[in-house]
């Protein structure tokens, strides 16, 4: 991970984080959870957390104005924005003071980084939603009488100064926006829509109808206001006239297209509407499909997920929760006495919207349609019922405490494939019952399914308000901000939590899953196994396995691309250090190797550093029953039962077939996993490699990976060759051929025979110059110690470069050397040695046969120096110089 630049500046302030193991859910991940900011930090409340990408959280404070910069892995931090009332840029901060009541709902809320950020320099935008200034309560307002606390909202573009460390420049896109002390819910999100990215600001609706706002209008269904609505704007400004003054150019940062423009007959921000306080904002594309989701306060329960799309209209305050439960009929969507308009039915409002309405694709908890007999119904609720709690009687609209709802907040979209069986799922910020909700999404993220028989996941549990969540690039960590605060507005004051950890900005890192009572990991049968691609080897997690990451005593899950279990290690203590797995799936005929069949899945897990002698590590491979019972129903296969099935360990690559023989590893259990899988652990592995399943050991013939000649510089042959499997392997002989037929051995080589490790051997044949042909051939038969044989293919080396006419060999030469001379017909020829002066110093008259001619010369009679050696015969002449060393 890169350090981000920031923490080199002055004005750091440094943390040492807490750290702390917890077991987090009923689906048993172990979590390594880290206080990044603590209470002591005095973060105001803390509401938004990006993950950026320059590696760094960005944290906004709701209450203190600030936009915070801190390290994920130390603390680390820094304020690189201060728009509180005494803070920069006068034009833009805040005008009120810390003692403002009533306080807006949040404050600073919402930030989103451009796209560009880490790669155009002129393009470093940060977009900041906050509430800017207080107008009054009951006032008039543009000529409207707003019944109740009006805020104003600014929507801000600032650009981030490498050099200071800080945000400035800012311009205003939106400073019209209506704000409340309830319901503004401010998150922002940058996405792609049609390949252009808009800046998305969700509005909520002011609180109208509940509390201080119970007599405000809800304009959450009027298209003309941006109450209640899903705003869309440009990153830039288009190229839309400039507006008088030139400093206000608000319909250029508002897209041509926008859905509602036209209808209204001017520029608008509204891209979708009937929304009640969205809090949330998610984006990915699931499986090739691109997602937009939102999250939403409920009033008395069905807190909301949404699908969000451009023109759809999602019901506040005609529809609650699903159009056909008809749990809010005849009632309204707060208090009987409010200004909400009375929902007669369901399912006919929703007709009546038409095509643009859009049902949640899920509602938390949606309370039964029942009536004021029914305990916490929501005409129980509406009605104010009294509930005897068992201590008092509690009217129904002050006990939120009993209501069906979680108070969603932020959203995050986990699309990583590191922890298992959270690959498409959403993370969900409970700000009533302090925690984070997982929902998984179906296949093309349109659809909640369940896990293990429920929709929901709890993780995190504490007494905090959660108010934000990000996921860092790997998936590996979830980090959430929580709120200082005990409330909020609204019914959270009825209901206050006091916070564990005031203003914390918390890290979650997945580490495994715990040994439990049987020796066993605690990884739920729900997680499914990966599938792999078929005939293809496909790499999964790696994973750093050592005591600094706080995992070598627990079991560690390896992860296919689908985000489901390829194998487990449990490291027994062992400095594994990273560690990469990989799976292979066959597709066809059961494969064979040695005569036996094996199951058509293998796995690789490659250390860095294997177990230490004497602490063998604990692992567990995970196969399918599909490829089990075809296994079991070859008849061949020997594997009848799960417990015939063996683990068959070798040193090969991942791949799709064995290479090498296996050593056979009895399981010490055989278990189901699932309805569909099962499992196999051995307890004593004392090495990684390749891992395949079958009735027995596979025991192969020798290989001979590899064989291969070269005619080296002192005219002899280098033969090299590369075996495996050598078992009961004796030796190699050389043989060599003139004619590619006729093989005589030349020279032996005794075998390593150890086995499954590669071998490399290697022979030099010094007699080529003593052969009459141009071509040599060669070949290796292996000998087993049984007397078996088997031969290997024949390669040919040119002898091009040493059958010229003339040669001497060695060159230079100490005491004797070779003159070698190539002749096409048998005769006579002449050779004489001149030294520089031309003089004779040696001669020699030899009668000469077809082929090659060997002639030693003796040097020993020469002093050092250089010499010229003269041959000339029938058909032939030349001159070679010679050098005589001493």
């Amino acid at each position: 991970m890169k350090k981000p630049p920031f923490l080199l500046l002055v004005g750091l302030v440094l943390c040492i984080p807490s750290l702390a193991q917890v077991v987090s859910s009923r689906m048993n991940e172990v979590f390594l959870k880290t206080d990044l900011i603590n209470a002591v930090a005095n973060y105001q409340d803390p509401w938004e957390i990006t993950y950026g990408p320059d590696d760094s959280l960005w944290v906004t404070e709701a209450k203190g104005y600030k936009v915070n910069k801190v390290h994920p892995v130390n603390g680390s931090w820094r304020t690189i924005l201060d728009l509180s009332n005494t803070g920069s840029f006068p034009s833009f901060r805040r005008t009120f003071n810390s003692s403002q009541n009533p306080w807006p709902q949040g404050g600073m809320m919402g930030l989103a980084i451009h796209p560009d950020f880490m790669t155009d320099p002129a393009k470093r935008f940060v977009y900041i939603a906050y509430v800017h200034n207080y107008v009054g309560n009951n006032v008039t307002y543009n000529g409207e009488l707003v019944k109740g606390n009006l805020f104003i909202t600014w929507l801000v573009r600032f650009t981030f100064n490498t050099a200071s460390g800080k945000l400035d420049s800012p311009v205003a896109i939106c400073d019209t926006i209506r704000g409340s002390n309830d319901h503004n819910s401010g998150r922002l999100i940058i996405k792609p829509e049609d390949g252009v990215n808009y800046l998305y600001y969700a509005v909520g609706d002011m609180g109208a109808g509940q509390f201080d706002n119970i007599n405000r209008t809800n304009k959450a269904q009027r298209t003309n206001s941006y109450e209640g609505k899903i705003l869309r704007f440009n990153l830039e400004e288009d190229n839309d006239p400039v507006q008088t003054p030139a400093t206000i150019n608000y319909d250029r940062w508002i897209p041509n297209d926008n859905p509602y423009n036209s209808a209204l007959g001017v520029q608008s921000a509204v891209w979708s509407i009937g929304m009640r306080n969205n809090q949330g904002f998610a984006y990915d594309t699931i499986n090739g499909t691109p997602r937009f989701y939102g999250t939403s306060h409920g009033p008395f329960s069905d807190d909301e997920v949404n699908l969000l799309e451009s023109a759809k209209n999602y019901g506040h305050p005609l529809v609650i929760g699903y159009k056909n439960d008809g749990n809010y009929n005849n009632a309204k969507a707060g208090p009987s006495s409010s200004s909400l308009p009375l929902i007669g039915n369901e399912l006919t409002n929703a007709n009546n919207i038409g095509p643009s309405y859009m049902d949640p694709i899920y509602s938390n908890y949606p309370s039964v349609a029942g009536d004021n007999s029914t305990p916490w119904s929501i005409q129980y609720i509406y009605n104010n019922q009294t509930y005897w709690d068992g201590t008092q009687n509690l009217s129904a609209q002050s006990a939120n405490n009993y209501w069906h709802s979680e108070g969603y907040s932020g959203l995050g979209l986990y699309t990583k494939s590191f922890i298992p069986g959270w690959k498409n799922s959403l993370l969900i910020e409970s700000l009533k019952w302090g925690r984070v909700l997982r929902l998984k999404l179906n296949n093309d993220g349109s659809a909640v399914i369940p896990v293990d028989g429920t929709d929901t996941i709890g993780y995190f549990g504490s007494r905090n308000r959660f108010r934000d969540v990000a996921v860092d690039p790997d998936g590996r960590s979830i980090y959430v901000v929580m709120e200082r605060s005990s409330s909020s507005s609204g019914p959270s004051a009825n209901n206050p939590i006091v916070p564990a950890c005031a203003g914390c900005v918390q890290k979650y890192t997945f580490l495994g899953y715990k040994n439990d009572a049987s020796d066993k990991s605690t990884i739920p049968q729900a997680i499914d196994i990966t599938t792999g691609t078929a005939n293809t080897c496909t790499p999964g997690s790696t994973v750093m396995i050592n005591s600094a990451n706080k995992n070598a005593d627990l079991w560690v899950p390896f992860t296919g691309p689908d985000g489901n279990v390829i194998a487990e290690v449990y490291a027994n203590g062992n400095d594994l250090g990273a560690v990469s797995s990989s799976v292979f799936v066959h597709s066809g005929t059961i494969r064979t190797a040695g005569g036996k069949k094996y199951l058509d899945r293998s796995i690789t897990i490659t250390p860095t550093n294997q177990p230490m002698v004497g602490q063998p590590v604990k692992i567990r491979l995970y196969i399918s029953k599909t490829e089990f019972d075809a296994l079991d129903a070859d008849g061949a296969s020997l594997v009848n039962e799960l417990d015939d099935l063996h683990i068959l360990k070798n040193q090969d690559a991942c791949g799709g077939n064995i290479l090498t023989s296996t050593t056979s590893l009895t399981p010490d259990y055989w278990d189901a996993h699932g309805a569909n899988a099962y499992v196999l652990q051995y307890n004593n592995l004392t090495s990684f490699s390749s891992f395949y399943f079958g009735a027995s050991s596979i025991t192969l013939p020798l290989r001979l990976l590899s064989f291969k000649g070269s005619l080296q510089d002192n005219a002899t042959a280098l033969l090299q060759w590369e075996t495996a499997q050598e078992i009961n392997t004796d030796f190699f002989a050389i043989e060599r051929s003139t004619d590619s037929r006729n093989f005589t051995s030349i020279g032996r080589v005794k075998a390593n025979d150890n086995g499954n490790v590669k071998n490399r051997y290697t022979f030099t044949d010094n007699t080529l110059t003593d052969l009459p042909a141009s071509v040599v051939y060669y070949r290796l038969r292996m000998v087993d110690q049984d007397g078996a044989v088997s031969y290997s293919n024949v390669i040919a080396i040119s002898l091009s470069s040493i059958t010229r006419d003339i040669l001497v060999s060695p060159n230079p030469a100490t005491n004797e050397t070779k003159l070698i001379i190539h002749s096409r017909t048998a005769g006579n020829a002449q050779w004489k040695m001149h030294d520089n002066t031309g003089r004779v110093v040696m001669q020699g008259t030899e009668n000469l046969v077809r082929g090659n001619n060997v002639i030693n010369i003796s040097l020993t009679s020469l002093p050092s120096g250089v010499y010229y050696l003269q041959v000339n015969g029938q058909g032939m002449e030349g001159k070679v110089k010679v050098q005589k060393l001493r």
